[in-house]
Order: structure tokens, then sequence, then C-alpha cells
């Protein structure tokens, strides 16, 4: 919350309702911080690994920090089966985007903490930082 993360647009598309939690009364969009911490990192065991998986990918990865911004890159992970992860604001559609974590993607600050907070989970799964730790970094070096 301290970052903004949960802080939407006035203008919202019907994919992104399941993640607001609330509308002001000045019109803007609040978002589920619940949903933001849920979503971050998350990814199905064997989507890469897993020959038998029925989602099984030979690919990269794309982060998009917002699909509206990234579309050019977000078009071609498509073309090219890469699956897409994106930061979502309360304007984005779900279009073209495989994971969506709900965040304000227009502010720096927050932006700075989604992927700080993306890094520490990551590095967490992976056994290279205990669970109680975070980062030896600030999200604001993340900026």
């Amino acid at each position: 919350m301290e970052y903004g993360v949960h802080i939407g647009t006035l203008k919202r598309k019907a994919a992104m309702d399941s993640f607001v939690y609330k509308v002001r009364s000045d019109g803007l969009a609040v978002l589920d911080v619940e949903k933001v911490s849920e979503r971050l990192g998350r990814f199905m065991p064997g989507t890469l690994t897993n020959p038998d998986y029925k989602k099984f990918t030979e690919c990269d990865l794309l982060i998009a920090s917002d699909p509206l911004v990234d579309r050019q890159a977000v078009t071609e992970a498509n073309q090219l089966g890469i699956p897409v992860v994106a930061f979502c604001d309360t304007n984005n559609t779900k279009e073209a985007v495989d994971l969506i974590v709900p965040g304000n993607n227009k502010g720096k600050k927050s932006l700075a903490f989604l992927y700080w907070a993306l890094a520490t989970h990551i590095l967490r799964e992976r056994g290279e930082l205990q669970k109680s730790l975070d980062l030896d970094v600030s999200p604001e070096e993340f900026q």
C-alpha cells in the first residue's frame, strides 16, 4: 500500500473488474491488494520443464510493465508462443496476456515495488533467498 500498487485508474475494463476492491467516490478504482499478492510470481510448475504437462511450452517468458505500452513485444511473444505476464492496471484488458498481475503500472514507485516483489519471490522460490528475508536492496533501487 505504501508504494501505491493498489491505485487504479478512472477508466476500467470489464476484464479487470475481478481485481477491483472498490471504486472511490471520485471514481478512481482501488485494486485488491490480496489479489496483487497472490498473482505475483505464480507460475505452474512443469510448464517449461515437463513435456507430459498439457501446457508444456519450450520458450522464454515476457514480463510486460503495461501491455498497452509494450504492445509490440506482447504481439511478437504471442506469435512465437512465448507466455506473457503483465502488470495490469484497471484500464488494461486480458487480451494477449497469459497472467495478469494487477497493480498500478503508471507510477514509477509502484512499478519499482512490483518488480522488487517479483524478484524477491523468484529468488525465494529458487532457494536463493530465505523465505523470511527480503532482498538486500530496497524497492526504490528498482526505479
